[in-house]
């Protein structure tokens, strides 16, 4: 199973790249954070609270 961060995530590679981001997407690029990690923790375990 190959893991892939959702479209917007896959743009930042740096801080730079995040400041960028307008407010209107900062919501969802914060869901694809958190879906990523819930993908990645269900995967390989660990613990995410």
């Amino acid at each position: 199973m190959e893991i892939q961060p959702g479209p917007l995530l896959q743009q930042l590679n740096s801080p730079d790249d995040l400041k960028k981001i307008s407010r209107e997407q900062l919501h969802q690029v914060c869901d694809e954070l958190r879906q990523y990690i819930i993908d990645i923790v269900s995967v390989h375990g660990g613990h995410f609270g």
